[in-house]
Protein backbone atom coordinates (compact mmCIF):
# COMPACT_ATOMS: atom_id res chain seq x y z
CA UNK A 1 0.00 0.00 0.00
CA UNK A 2 2.83 2.32 0.86
CA UNK A 3 4.50 1.68 -2.49
CA UNK A 4 1.21 2.47 -4.25
CA UNK A 5 0.93 5.75 -2.36
CA UNK A 6 4.48 6.65 -3.30
CA UNK A 7 3.81 5.84 -6.96
CA UNK A 8 0.64 7.96 -6.92
CA UNK A 9 2.51 10.82 -5.25
CA UNK A 10 5.29 10.59 -7.81
CA UNK A 11 2.79 10.68 -10.69
CA UNK A 12 1.00 13.64 -9.10
CA UNK A 13 4.32 15.44 -8.62
CA UNK A 14 5.25 14.76 -12.22
CA UNK A 15 1.91 16.20 -13.35
CA UNK A 16 2.50 19.28 -11.21
CA UNK A 17 5.97 19.75 -12.65
CA UNK A 18 4.69 19.21 -16.18
CA UNK A 19 1.82 21.61 -15.55
CA UNK A 20 4.19 24.20 -14.15
CA UNK A 21 6.44 23.81 -17.18
CA UNK A 22 3.47 24.21 -19.54
CA UNK A 23 2.14 27.23 -17.63
CA UNK A 24 5.62 28.74 -17.55
CA UNK A 25 6.01 28.17 -21.28
CA UNK A 26 2.59 29.73 -21.92
CA UNK A 27 3.44 32.71 -19.71
CA UNK A 28 6.75 33.11 -21.51
CA UNK A 29 5.03 32.89 -24.88
CA UNK A 30 2.42 35.47 -23.83
CA UNK A 31 5.21 37.75 -22.60
CA UNK A 32 7.14 37.39 -25.85
CA UNK A 33 4.01 38.10 -27.90
CA UNK A 34 3.11 41.11 -25.74
CA UNK A 35 6.69 42.39 -25.86
CA UNK A 36 6.76 42.02 -29.65
CA UNK A 37 3.43 43.83 -29.94
CA UNK A 38 4.58 46.59 -27.58
CA UNK A 39 7.83 47.00 -29.49
CA UNK A 40 6.52 46.82 -33.03
CA UNK A 41 2.82 47.70 -32.90
CA UNK A 42 1.96 51.33 -32.17
CA UNK A 43 -1.75 50.56 -31.79
CA UNK A 44 -1.02 48.03 -29.03
CA UNK A 45 1.23 50.50 -27.19
CA UNK A 46 -1.34 53.25 -27.51
CA UNK A 47 -4.25 51.26 -26.09
CA UNK A 48 -2.06 49.69 -23.40
CA UNK A 49 -1.13 53.20 -22.26
CA UNK A 50 -4.76 54.34 -22.36
CA UNK A 51 -6.00 51.38 -20.29
CA UNK A 52 -3.43 51.92 -17.55
CA UNK A 53 -3.60 55.72 -17.54
CA UNK A 54 -5.20 58.01 -15.02
CA UNK A 55 -8.35 59.88 -16.11
CA UNK A 56 -7.80 62.85 -18.45
CA UNK A 57 -4.24 61.88 -19.32
CA UNK A 58 -5.01 61.16 -22.97
CA UNK A 59 -8.72 61.82 -23.39
CA UNK A 60 -11.24 64.22 -21.87
CA UNK A 61 -10.58 67.62 -20.34
CA UNK A 62 -10.00 68.45 -16.69
CA UNK A 63 -13.01 70.64 -15.75
CA UNK A 64 -10.81 73.32 -14.19
CA UNK A 65 -9.06 73.83 -17.54
CA UNK A 66 -12.34 75.06 -19.01
CA UNK A 67 -12.59 77.85 -16.44
CA UNK A 68 -9.82 79.91 -18.09
CA UNK A 69 -10.50 82.07 -21.13
CA UNK A 70 -7.25 81.79 -23.13
CA UNK A 71 -7.91 85.04 -24.99
CA UNK A 72 -7.79 86.88 -21.65
CA UNK A 73 -4.16 85.78 -21.20
CA UNK A 74 -2.97 87.48 -24.40
CA UNK A 75 -2.32 91.18 -23.75
CA UNK A 76 -0.83 92.12 -27.12
CA UNK A 77 -3.05 94.76 -28.71
CA UNK A 78 -0.51 96.15 -31.18
CA UNK A 79 3.05 96.05 -32.51
CA UNK A 80 4.29 98.30 -29.70
CA UNK A 81 3.00 95.84 -27.09
CA UNK A 82 4.64 92.98 -28.99
CA UNK A 83 8.00 94.76 -28.97
CA UNK A 84 7.72 95.58 -25.25
CA UNK A 85 6.84 91.98 -24.39
CA UNK A 86 9.75 90.70 -26.47
CA UNK A 87 12.13 93.00 -24.58
CA UNK A 88 10.72 91.79 -21.26
CA UNK A 89 11.27 88.09 -21.92
CA UNK A 90 14.73 88.73 -23.38
CA UNK A 91 15.65 90.58 -20.19
CA UNK A 92 14.35 87.67 -18.09
CA UNK A 93 16.69 85.34 -19.97
CA UNK A 94 19.78 87.47 -20.63
CA UNK A 95 19.48 90.33 -18.15
CA UNK A 96 19.19 92.87 -20.98
CA UNK A 97 16.27 93.87 -23.22
CA UNK A 98 18.03 93.17 -26.52
CA UNK A 99 19.13 89.82 -27.91
CA UNK A 100 22.92 89.27 -27.59
CA UNK A 101 23.60 89.16 -31.32
CA UNK A 102 27.28 89.72 -30.63
CA UNK A 103 27.54 86.37 -28.82
CA UNK A 104 29.69 83.83 -30.64
CA UNK A 105 31.14 80.41 -29.85
CA UNK A 106 34.28 80.55 -27.72
CA UNK A 107 35.92 77.96 -29.97
CA UNK A 108 35.22 76.71 -33.49
CA UNK A 109 36.53 73.46 -34.97
CA UNK A 110 36.07 73.24 -38.71
CA UNK A 111 35.53 69.98 -40.60
CA UNK A 112 35.71 67.62 -37.63
CA UNK A 113 35.53 63.84 -38.05
CA UNK A 114 31.89 62.99 -37.16
CA UNK A 115 32.89 59.41 -36.41
CA UNK A 116 34.34 60.65 -33.13
CA UNK A 117 30.94 61.88 -31.87
CA UNK A 118 28.28 59.26 -31.13
CA UNK A 119 25.38 61.67 -31.66
CA UNK A 120 26.62 62.41 -35.20
CA UNK A 121 26.52 58.77 -36.32
CA UNK A 122 23.54 59.22 -38.71
CA UNK A 123 25.19 62.24 -40.33
CA UNK A 124 28.49 60.74 -41.42
CA UNK A 125 27.32 59.84 -44.94
CA UNK A 126 29.53 61.80 -47.38
CA UNK A 127 26.75 61.55 -49.96
CA UNK A 128 24.61 63.80 -47.73
CA UNK A 129 26.93 65.77 -45.43
CA UNK A 130 30.00 67.51 -46.82
CA UNK A 131 31.58 68.68 -43.54
CA UNK A 132 30.71 69.20 -39.88
CA UNK A 133 31.86 72.14 -37.76
CA UNK A 134 31.77 72.04 -33.96
CA UNK A 135 31.07 75.16 -31.89
CA UNK A 136 31.89 75.39 -28.18
CA UNK A 137 29.91 77.92 -26.15
CA UNK A 138 31.15 78.51 -22.61
CA UNK A 139 28.05 79.42 -20.60
CA UNK A 140 29.58 79.22 -17.13
CA UNK A 141 32.45 77.45 -15.39
CA UNK A 142 30.39 74.25 -15.11
CA UNK A 143 28.90 74.11 -18.57
CA UNK A 144 30.27 74.35 -22.09
CA UNK A 145 27.70 73.58 -24.77
CA UNK A 146 28.60 71.95 -28.07
CA UNK A 147 26.74 72.78 -31.27
CA UNK A 148 27.23 71.12 -34.65
CA UNK A 149 26.92 72.85 -38.00
CA UNK A 150 26.20 70.22 -40.66
CA UNK A 151 27.01 71.38 -44.19
CA UNK A 152 25.06 69.64 -46.96
CA UNK A 153 26.66 68.41 -50.15
CA UNK A 154 24.54 70.77 -52.25
CA UNK A 155 23.60 73.81 -50.09
CA UNK A 156 20.45 75.76 -50.91
CA UNK A 157 21.43 78.83 -48.87
CA UNK A 158 18.93 78.13 -46.05
CA UNK A 159 19.63 77.43 -42.37
CA UNK A 160 17.61 75.11 -40.13
CA UNK A 161 18.40 74.96 -36.41
CA UNK A 162 17.39 72.01 -34.25
CA UNK A 163 17.34 71.58 -30.47
CA UNK A 164 17.09 68.09 -28.96
CA UNK A 165 15.37 67.67 -25.59
CA UNK A 166 15.87 65.42 -22.59
CA UNK A 167 16.60 61.68 -22.71
CA UNK A 168 18.40 61.59 -26.03
CA UNK A 169 20.81 63.20 -28.45
CA UNK A 170 20.53 64.60 -31.97
CA UNK A 171 20.91 61.18 -33.59
CA UNK A 172 17.24 60.66 -32.67
CA UNK A 173 16.32 63.48 -35.06
CA UNK A 174 17.83 61.86 -38.14
CA UNK A 175 14.38 61.22 -39.63
CA UNK A 176 13.93 64.98 -39.91
CA UNK A 177 17.47 66.30 -40.27
CA UNK A 178 18.69 63.94 -42.99
CA UNK A 179 15.87 64.91 -45.42
CA UNK A 180 16.62 68.57 -44.69
CA UNK A 181 20.29 68.01 -45.47
CA UNK A 182 19.35 66.16 -48.65
CA UNK A 183 17.27 69.20 -49.65
CA UNK A 184 20.31 71.41 -49.18
CA UNK A 185 19.60 72.95 -45.76
CA UNK A 186 22.58 73.67 -43.57
CA UNK A 187 21.64 72.31 -40.13
CA UNK A 188 22.69 73.68 -36.75
CA UNK A 189 22.03 70.92 -34.19
CA UNK A 190 22.32 71.05 -30.40
CA UNK A 191 21.87 68.52 -27.63
CA UNK A 192 20.12 69.58 -24.46
CA UNK A 193 21.98 70.63 -21.34
CA UNK A 194 23.79 67.62 -19.90
CA UNK A 195 23.57 65.35 -22.97
CA UNK A 196 26.21 64.17 -25.40
CA UNK A 197 29.26 66.41 -25.41
CA UNK A 198 27.27 69.16 -23.65
CA UNK A 199 28.05 67.76 -20.22
CA UNK A 200 27.61 69.69 -16.97
CA UNK A 201 30.30 69.49 -14.28
CA UNK A 202 30.61 70.30 -10.61
CA UNK A 203 30.67 73.97 -9.79
CA UNK A 204 31.82 76.08 -6.87
CA UNK A 205 29.31 78.72 -5.85
CA UNK A 206 31.22 81.11 -3.55
CA UNK A 207 29.58 81.24 -0.17
CA UNK A 208 27.55 78.10 -0.86
CA UNK A 209 30.06 75.36 -1.69
CA UNK A 210 30.67 72.87 -4.49
CA UNK A 211 27.61 71.29 -6.10
CA UNK A 212 27.27 68.32 -8.42
CA UNK A 213 25.08 69.01 -11.48
CA UNK A 214 21.43 69.43 -10.57
CA UNK A 215 19.04 72.34 -10.26
CA UNK A 216 21.24 74.39 -7.96
CA UNK A 217 21.89 77.02 -10.65
CA UNK A 218 18.29 78.18 -10.23
CA UNK A 219 19.20 79.13 -6.66
CA UNK A 220 22.61 80.69 -7.18
CA UNK A 221 22.87 81.82 -10.81
CA UNK A 222 21.27 85.24 -11.38
CA UNK A 223 20.44 84.30 -14.99
CA UNK A 224 19.90 80.52 -14.98
CA UNK A 225 18.09 80.38 -18.34
CA UNK A 226 21.28 81.39 -20.17
CA UNK A 227 22.37 77.77 -19.75
CA UNK A 228 19.46 76.63 -21.94
CA UNK A 229 19.19 79.47 -24.46
CA UNK A 230 22.60 81.11 -24.96
CA UNK A 231 24.05 78.12 -26.88
CA UNK A 232 21.27 78.33 -29.47
CA UNK A 233 21.53 82.12 -29.85
CA UNK A 234 25.34 82.08 -30.11
CA UNK A 235 25.18 79.16 -32.54
CA UNK A 236 22.62 80.96 -34.71
CA UNK A 237 24.72 84.13 -34.71
CA UNK A 238 27.78 82.24 -35.93
CA UNK A 239 25.94 80.05 -38.43
CA UNK A 240 24.14 83.03 -39.97
CA UNK A 241 27.44 84.86 -40.26
CA UNK A 242 29.10 81.83 -41.86
CA UNK A 243 26.30 81.43 -44.40
CA UNK A 244 25.66 85.12 -44.97
CA UNK A 245 21.93 84.79 -44.20
CA UNK A 246 19.59 86.86 -42.07
CA UNK A 247 16.95 84.24 -41.23
CA UNK A 248 16.71 80.68 -39.99
CA UNK A 249 14.02 78.10 -39.34
CA UNK A 250 13.97 76.35 -35.99
CA UNK A 251 12.59 73.11 -34.58
CA UNK A 252 12.93 71.04 -31.45
CA UNK A 253 11.29 68.25 -29.51
CA UNK A 254 10.24 68.00 -25.86
CA UNK A 255 12.41 70.38 -23.82
CA UNK A 256 13.99 71.28 -27.15
CA UNK A 257 10.52 72.33 -28.23
CA UNK A 258 10.44 74.64 -25.22
CA UNK A 259 13.77 76.15 -26.35
CA UNK A 260 12.17 76.58 -29.77
CA UNK A 261 9.18 78.44 -28.30
CA UNK A 262 11.27 80.83 -26.20
CA UNK A 263 13.94 81.44 -28.86
CA UNK A 264 11.35 82.20 -31.54
CA UNK A 265 9.59 84.58 -29.15
CA UNK A 266 12.83 86.52 -28.55
CA UNK A 267 14.48 86.32 -31.97
CA UNK A 268 12.67 87.83 -34.95
CA UNK A 269 15.24 86.25 -37.27
CA UNK A 270 13.43 82.92 -36.79
CA UNK A 271 11.18 82.60 -39.82
CA UNK A 272 9.32 79.35 -39.07
CA UNK A 273 9.39 77.61 -35.69
CA UNK A 274 8.30 74.01 -35.14
CA UNK A 275 8.04 73.08 -31.45
CA UNK A 276 7.17 69.38 -31.06
CA UNK A 277 5.69 68.33 -27.69
CA UNK A 278 7.32 71.51 -26.50
CA UNK A 279 5.06 73.54 -24.24
CA UNK A 280 1.52 73.99 -23.06
CA UNK A 281 0.43 77.12 -21.19
CA UNK A 282 1.01 76.50 -17.50
CA UNK A 283 -2.67 76.51 -16.56
CA UNK A 284 -3.07 73.41 -18.74
CA UNK A 285 -0.23 71.64 -16.91
CA UNK A 286 -1.25 72.24 -13.30
CA UNK A 287 -2.68 68.70 -12.97
CA UNK A 288 -0.30 67.04 -15.41
CA UNK A 289 1.21 63.69 -14.40
CA UNK A 290 4.46 64.92 -16.01
CA UNK A 291 4.84 68.56 -14.92
CA UNK A 292 7.37 70.83 -16.63
CA UNK A 293 10.89 71.17 -15.28
CA UNK A 294 12.08 74.29 -13.48
CA UNK A 295 13.32 76.15 -16.53
CA UNK A 296 9.84 76.13 -18.01
CA UNK A 297 8.24 77.88 -15.05
CA UNK A 298 11.16 80.10 -14.07
CA UNK A 299 9.36 83.00 -12.32
CA UNK A 300 10.93 85.97 -14.16
CA UNK A 301 10.07 84.35 -17.51
CA UNK A 302 6.44 83.53 -16.75
CA UNK A 303 5.97 86.91 -15.07
CA UNK A 304 7.28 88.62 -18.21
CA UNK A 305 4.86 86.78 -20.52
CA UNK A 306 2.26 84.05 -20.45
CA UNK A 307 3.04 81.07 -22.64
CA UNK A 308 0.19 81.99 -24.97
CA UNK A 309 1.95 85.31 -25.51
CA UNK A 310 5.20 83.46 -26.22
CA UNK A 311 3.37 81.52 -28.92
CA UNK A 312 2.09 84.75 -30.45
CA UNK A 313 5.53 86.38 -30.32
CA UNK A 314 7.04 83.39 -32.11
CA UNK A 315 4.47 83.59 -34.90
CA UNK A 316 3.99 87.30 -35.66
CA UNK A 317 5.97 89.34 -38.14
CA UNK A 318 6.36 89.51 -41.88
CA UNK A 319 6.89 86.02 -43.28
CA UNK A 320 6.99 84.48 -39.78
CA UNK A 321 4.94 81.64 -38.38
CA UNK A 322 4.77 78.82 -35.85
CA UNK A 323 3.47 75.27 -36.25
CA UNK A 324 3.08 73.31 -33.02
CA UNK A 325 3.00 69.50 -32.92
CA UNK A 326 1.53 67.28 -30.22
CA UNK A 327 0.80 63.58 -29.77
CA UNK A 328 -2.55 62.87 -28.14
CA UNK A 329 -1.28 59.52 -26.84
CA UNK A 330 2.33 60.60 -26.25
CA UNK A 331 3.32 58.54 -23.21
CA UNK A 332 5.61 61.31 -21.94
CA UNK A 333 4.19 64.79 -21.96
CA UNK A 334 2.14 67.48 -23.73
CA UNK A 335 -0.39 64.79 -24.58
CA UNK A 336 -4.19 64.81 -24.91
CA UNK A 337 -5.76 67.44 -27.22
CA UNK A 338 -5.28 70.47 -24.99
CA UNK A 339 -3.91 72.67 -27.77
CA UNK A 340 -7.45 72.79 -29.16
CA UNK A 341 -8.45 74.85 -26.10
CA UNK A 342 -6.07 77.74 -26.82
CA UNK A 343 -5.27 77.53 -30.55
CA UNK A 344 -8.27 79.66 -31.69
CA UNK A 345 -7.30 82.50 -29.32
CA UNK A 346 -3.64 82.43 -30.35
CA UNK A 347 -4.56 82.22 -34.02
CA UNK A 348 -6.92 85.19 -33.70
CA UNK A 349 -4.19 87.32 -32.10
CA UNK A 350 -1.64 86.28 -34.73
CA UNK A 351 -4.05 86.96 -37.58
CA UNK A 352 -4.75 90.41 -36.18
CA UNK A 353 -1.06 91.27 -35.74
CA UNK A 354 0.15 89.58 -38.93
CA UNK A 355 1.69 86.13 -39.03
CA UNK A 356 0.83 82.43 -39.14
CA UNK A 357 -0.07 79.94 -36.38
CA UNK A 358 -1.21 76.33 -36.63
CA UNK A 359 -1.36 73.28 -34.36
CA UNK A 360 -1.22 69.65 -35.43
CA UNK A 361 -2.21 66.67 -33.27
CA UNK A 362 -1.10 63.12 -34.02
CA UNK A 363 -3.80 60.75 -32.73
CA UNK A 364 -2.05 57.45 -33.46
CA UNK A 365 1.52 57.26 -32.16
CA UNK A 366 2.07 56.55 -28.44
CA UNK A 367 5.75 57.46 -28.68
CA UNK A 368 7.53 60.62 -27.59
CA UNK A 369 9.38 61.25 -30.82
CA UNK A 370 9.39 63.12 -34.12
CA UNK A 371 6.57 61.27 -35.84
CA UNK A 372 6.42 60.76 -39.59
CA UNK A 373 3.46 63.12 -40.02
CA UNK A 374 5.45 65.87 -38.26
CA UNK A 375 8.31 65.39 -40.72
CA UNK A 376 5.99 65.44 -43.73
CA UNK A 377 4.28 68.65 -42.58
CA UNK A 378 7.55 70.43 -41.79
CA UNK A 379 9.13 69.49 -45.11
CA UNK A 380 5.97 70.44 -46.99
CA UNK A 381 5.73 73.78 -45.21
CA UNK A 382 9.38 74.61 -45.93
CA UNK A 383 9.06 73.51 -49.55
CA UNK A 384 6.08 75.85 -49.97
CA UNK A 385 7.94 78.75 -48.34
CA UNK A 386 11.06 78.30 -50.44
CA UNK A 387 9.37 78.01 -53.84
Amino acid sequence: MRSGFIATFQRFSAWLVAGAIVLGALAGLIYLIADALFTHNADFRRWYNVLRAQPYRYEGIQPVYLETDPASLIALPDAEAVAAKRRAITKAVFGRPDLPREARPDAIERAIDPRGVAALAPYGDPAVVATVDRFSVVVDEAFTAKAYLLHPLRPNGRLFAYQQGYAGTIDKAAGLLRPLLERGYTVLALNYVGYGESAVHRRLYPGHGVFVPGREHFLFDPLPLRRYLLPMVAGLNQAMEDLGVGQADLGGISAGGWVTVVTAAMDERIRRSYPMAGAYPLYLQQLDHHPPTEEQYYPPLVQAADYLELFVLGAVGQGRGQVQFFGQYDRCCQNNRLSELYAPAVRAAVDRLGGFFYTHINDESPDHRINEDYIALILGDLDALDK
